[in-house]
């Protein structure tokens, strides 16, 4: 049975007039008489009452009979069609650290999705042990953290590294560039990006003492770097992000050399199918670092 048809009838039942049944469907009111003509001369059967005069129609016992079969029909169908386009979808579940998930995917996913409407993401955040468990019991595709765990179901790549910046208020009383031995543990928000880069950290600074605040995010830390004296290390990426829109910050340059943050990509070495899709996210995040 035509689906169109049916779903004129149901605007019929639905507005109980010719004539808001085709402003419904945008269509003119001969196209709406038109098509119930015919569905009535499929069925053999009279569906709709209509006087002379009156512009309400009434349901015959038949139309009666005719609109939860129609309902469904039509669900059904709805239905069907939502299906063959989900199966041309292509999902693919991403989870990474705060400051990847908010600052370098973003723009790069957002660039893919516009290039291909059939991808759908599905994004997560985690810190790097709880990223390398997702891809190890396979309830993520792909992932990406600030270190290189042991796993053993894991496939890990380094796409790129990200150098560390000073980010400091607008009237910071830090110089610029600025000594490793002016900044004060007491005074730094922290943020344990990674296992080695704690370990570089405690060659520097005494971990006995506390630091002004603890973060698990560097993008979070310009919303507390208020005060002159207060200071946070983080990714040169989530700095230039940061910057972009927040004028009361300002970036400073260490002396000392420190070593980038490795970007890792994680994934199952069980994994199969979507390798396009990732191929695509890992060349297009390599060229934005």
């Amino acid at each position: 049975m035509n689906l169109e048809l049916l779903q004129t009838f149901l605007k019929i039942v639905e507005y109980q007039q010719i004539s808001l049944a085709a402003e419904a469907l945008f269509i003119t009111q001969s196209a709406v008489s038109t098509r119930l003509n015919k569905l009535e001369s499929q069925l053999g059967v009279k569906l709709i009452n209509r006087k002379k005069g009156h512009s309400l129609v009434t349901l015959t016992k038949y139309g009666e009979s005719l609109v939860p079969i129609a309902q469904q029909l039509s669900d059904l169908t709805q239905k069907t069609h939502h299906l063959k386009e989900i199966a041309n979808y292509h999902f693919l579940k991403v989870i990474a650290p705060q400051d990847i998930m908010q600052t370098l995917l973003p723009d790069v996913c957002s660039s893919l999705l516009m290039a291909d409407p059939l991808l759908r993401y599905t994004f997560a955040t985690a810190d790097n042990d709880l990223v390398y468990d997702a891809i190890n019991n396979q309830t993520a595709d792909l992932g990406f953290a600030f270190d290189s765990l042991a796993r053993t179901e894991v496939t890990v790549k380094k796409i790129g590294e990200a150098a560390l910046q000073v980010l400091v208020s607008a009237d910071s009383w830090y110089s610029d560039p600025v000594h490793i031995e002016d900044l004060a543990r007491h005074d730094e928000i922290y943020i344990p990006y990674s296992q080695s880069y704690n370990s570089w950290h405690l060659m520097y600074w005494d971990h006995s003492l506390s630091p002004y605040l603890q973060l698990d995010s560097g993008y979070l830390a310009a919303t507390y770097l208020s005060s002159s004296k207060h200071w946070a290390l983080i990714p040169q990426f989530v700095a230039q992000k940061i910057l972009q829109q927040q004028h009361r910050l300002k970036s400073l340059t260490l002396v000392e050399t420190i070593p980038p943050l490795p970007i890792m990509a994680i994934q199952s070495q069980k994994y199969a199918g979507l390798s396009a899709d990732i191929d695509k996210l890992l060349f297009t995040i390599r060229a934005k670092l």
